[in-house]
């Protein structure tokens, strides 16, 4: 079975505070529509009353939020693997649970061992890496969050293209 078949089942549109998105850049192939346009958006701690679209609250209308939900795909069960950000990304990134490569914490100063480098390890494949793979174009907006050196940097994961911050806060 193809890496890929397995995190593309679980991809959908996701609210989180990145964005990231892949698109078909091989015109040249004659199957082109074939293969769809990907883009998750993750927004941290969002939950299920913030957006309009569930019919569970009325106060803020998300009317282009609610557009792209009932364009695409939304889950109405979700869960997170983790309690905090970097981790829950590690997760979605690789479609596997990030205990099993070591991504247990968010990535900071403080660490269990000097040793460990914060990050999903460049062993594990990301879904950007295998995208590419298939000819997508592919890139991230916003919170990176899972790695800062620079094997780790989005643009050596398998993003062509990356604006936004690589840890978990950014002053504005």
């Amino acid at each position: 079975m193809n890496p890929l078949s397995l995190n593309i089942k679980v991809l959908g549109i996701l609210l989180f505070p990145s964005l990231v998105f892949a698109k078909n850049h091989t015109a040249k192939e004659h199957n082109v529509r074939s293969k769809p346009n990907i883009i998750i958006i993750v927004a941290d701690d969002l939950g299920n009353q913030d957006v309009s679209y569930h019919g569970l609250q009325n106060e803020i209308p998300t009317p282009h939020i609610d557009g792209i939900a009932q364009g695409g795909v939304f889950f109405t069960a979700g869960y997170s693997t983790a309690p905090v950000c970097g981790p829950s990304r590690a997760g979605l990134l690789t479609g596997r649970y990030q205990h099993r490569f070591g991504f247990e914490d968010n990535p900071g100063p403080f660490r269990a061992h000097k040793d460990i480098e914060p990050g999903i390890p460049t062993n594990v494949s990301i879904i950007p890496e295998l995208l590419k793979s298939l000819g997508y174009a592919t890139g991230c907006i916003g919170k990176w969050h899972v790695g800062e050196s620079d094997p780790l940097f989005p643009t050596n994961r398998g993003f062509d293209e990356f604006f936004g911050f690589l840890g978990g806060a950014s002053s504005y």
